[in-house]
């Protein structure tokens, strides 16, 4: 971060974000500026999304008043941040970080001293995560946050949103493999981003607050759409660190009635996880949700959007079992869904391939949930 960036249209996303998850967490939010002096690049210009209020401050309003002051001021620096309560009652580290290994050290350990226990930690790099070629301690490291600063963050019960430019590769990719990546080496299960078209936030949950995380956001994703719009990507099972196959089966699209209701259900009752839920248009999302994150297919959550379409949801099976849901403990998996209240049909039956019962989804889609032979007694 630099003082001269403070109110730019990234910053009007970041305080954004980070006001969204901050509440929907419950809590306290400490800044880690990773702060750098001011250099003579035009970087921090993008000002002109306040002069579209009615594109940009409907989506923020509080955020954008208080930035659009900062500006007009010309005072544009973290510390007017921090006194323009932007953030409300946010902890800030502001000393500038050092590039040489001792001092970096010492910087991290001062604000890590200083955190509340299960804080929400956001790091405010210039670029970003650092690479594989960059090492911290090194000329020019202090643009960057490096993965085992991150993970020891993450490791002290603290959850995590990391900013980050985008590099010049390929975007899915990159954030893919940031996402799986930062997943193996903190332990955070559900990892996502929030990415517009300059930059991604990153954020690894701790396991207490991933829904309430997850849920805001996609909720901001849906809210900001069209220009300088926002999407969520969870990490994709398909991100392995493995040798792609030739082919594999991605997705099988469901048809459902509303968005919402259906990862309610697939989320809450069955006990998917959603993998990503972007805003295509103001009709139209993109919704995917998997019996986990590494289960390497997912369905497709489609929206019917024509009276052809509403009239097979639920049939698009025909009246046959059309999934089949493999579980290493059938006896936990059938008493959490009952208590969730899934219609079941019939009672558990133990086959040559497994313990199986059928049951119906909210859609009257019909599916096998299935322990098989290998795995039960």
């Amino acid at each position: 971060m630099k003082n001269q960036y403070v109110g730019d249209i990234s910053d009007f996303e970041k305080y954004s974000i980070l006001r969204s998850l901050s509440d929907a967490s419950g809590r306290e939010l400490s800044v880690c500026w990773l702060l750098t002096e001011d250099d003579s690049s035009r970087d921090g210009r993008r000002l002109q999304y306040l002069q579209q209020p009615d594109t940009f401050r409907t989506r923020e309003p509080f955020v954008f008043d208080r930035l659009k002051a900062i500006v007009e001021s010309g005072s544009r620096s973290v510390s007017s941040v921090e006194s323009s309560e932007i953030l409300g009652t946010a902890t800030f580290h502001s000393s500038i970080l050092p590039d040489n290994a001792t001092d970096r050290a010492a910087y991290f350990e001062e604000f890590w001293a200083g955190l509340s226990p299960h804080s929400l930690i956001f790091f405010d790099p210039d670029n970003g995560i650092g690479p594989r070629s960059q090492k911290a301690g090194r000329a020019k490291s202090s643009k960057y946050v490096f993965p085992e600063e991150i993970a020891r963050s993450y490791k002290q019960g603290h959850s995590v949103v990391i900013f980050q430019h985008w590099p010049r590769v390929e975007r899915q990719s990159f954030l893919q493999g940031h996402l799986a990546e930062l997943s193996r080496t903190t332990g955070a299960a559900n990892p996502f981003a929030l990415h517009g078209g300059r930059v991604a936030f990153i954020v690894l949950p701790q396991a207490a607050v991933a829904t309430e995380l997850a849920l805001a956001g996609r909720e901001l994703a849906q809210r900001w759409t069209g220009p300088q719009g926002l999407r969520f990507t969870a990490v994709s099972p398909s991100v392995d660190g493995g040798t792609s196959p030739v082919m594999r089966l991605h997705a099988v699209t469901v048809l459902v009635d509303d968005y919402d209701t259906a990862i309610r259900h697939y989320v809450d009752d069955l006990g998917f996880t959603l993998l990503e839920d972007t805003a295509l248009s103001p009709a139209k999302r993109w919704v995917r949700v998997a019996p986990s994150a590494d289960s390497g297919s997912c369905l497709l959550l489609a929206q019917a959007s024509n009276p052809e379409q509403v009239s097979m949801i639920g049939k698009q099976g025909a009246g046959r079992v059309q999934f089949f849901l493999h579980v290493a403990d059938f006896d936990f998996q059938y008493a959490r869904m009952r208590e969730r209240g899934v219609a079941f049909i019939g009672e558990p039956r133990t086959e040559e391939y497994g313990k199986v019962i059928v049951f119906a989804d909210h859609y009257g889609n019909l599916w096998d949930l299935v322990q098989p032979v290998a795995q039960h007694d």
